[in-house]
């Protein structure tokens, strides 16, 4: 790509997060938006996300510990949700190539994008995106592993999200969310308490038959849920 439309496309990029925060402030007001709208990207800034997601340090460093952690594990077959432009899938999917991945996320550009990084890379069938939503994904299928990155704070009701998937779609394994932390979210944290989670909202996420771990380091927090 061009330097030029680089530098284009990431000036695009901040306007539109800053014009993001304002709009999530106003609504605390207003309560415009319903709960399940507030998982999805429209169309323009899913393909602004992408190109964010795929230059920015944060998702590197994200994406790097996701794919320490979970090839550790070596699990057979992983649900990914809210999994974006599939930046994540494709790269654990090139260090498991036996494994299968299954990727949703609410908005149809976003799937468009992650299926065509798929297709790239040679990964298709076995890994591959369809829309669905953390309270309603499209399958009968049971997973050995579940995880999302940068996803959770989107999610309509997390702590019941999480019981959703473990109870509908984790055969026995493990949960993984990976999340910005905020540590001082009633101080606003430059703005970015629209995309993290505290403490408070760690210790809201419990799975009955699970236990849970955390890890803070820096601005990263994982939760990880193991079936007992």
């Amino acid at each position: 790509m061009p330097i030029h439309q680089i530098i284009v496309d990431l000036s695009y990029l901040y306007i539109t997060f800053r014009y993001r925060n304002r709009r999530k402030d106003m609504a605390k007001s207003r309560a415009a938006t319903s709960n399940d709208e507030k998982e999805e990207f429209g169309p323009v800034f899913a393909r602004v996300y992408a190109i964010a997601a795929s230059l920015s340090r944060r998702h590197k460093t994200v994406y790097s510990k996701a794919l320490e952690d979970i090839v550790s594990l070596n699990p057979s077959n992983i649900l990914e949700v809210g999994s974006g432009p599939g930046i994540a899938a494709a790269l654990i999917a090139q260090k498991l190539p036996l494994a299968k991945i299954l990727c949703v996320d609410p908005s149809s550009t976003m799937v468009k994008i992650a299926n065509k990084r798929f297709e790239r890379l040679s990964l298709s069938p076995r890994v591959k995106s369809v829309v669905g939503k953390s309270s309603s994904i499209s399958t009968t299928e049971k997973f050995d592993l579940i995880f999302s990155s940068l996803s959770y704070h989107h999610w309509s009701d997390g702590p019941r999200d999480l019981n959703v998937l473990a109870g509908k779609y984790l055969s026995a394994g493990n949960l993984l969310i990976y999340e910005n932390f905020i540590a001082n979210p009633e101080n606003g944290n430059g703005g970015m308490h629209h995309h993290g989670i505290s403490k408070k909202d760690i210790e809201a996420m419990n799975i009955p038959g699970f236990k849970k771990s955390y890890e803070i380091t820096g601005k990263l927090v994982t939760v990880k849920f193991c079936n007992i």
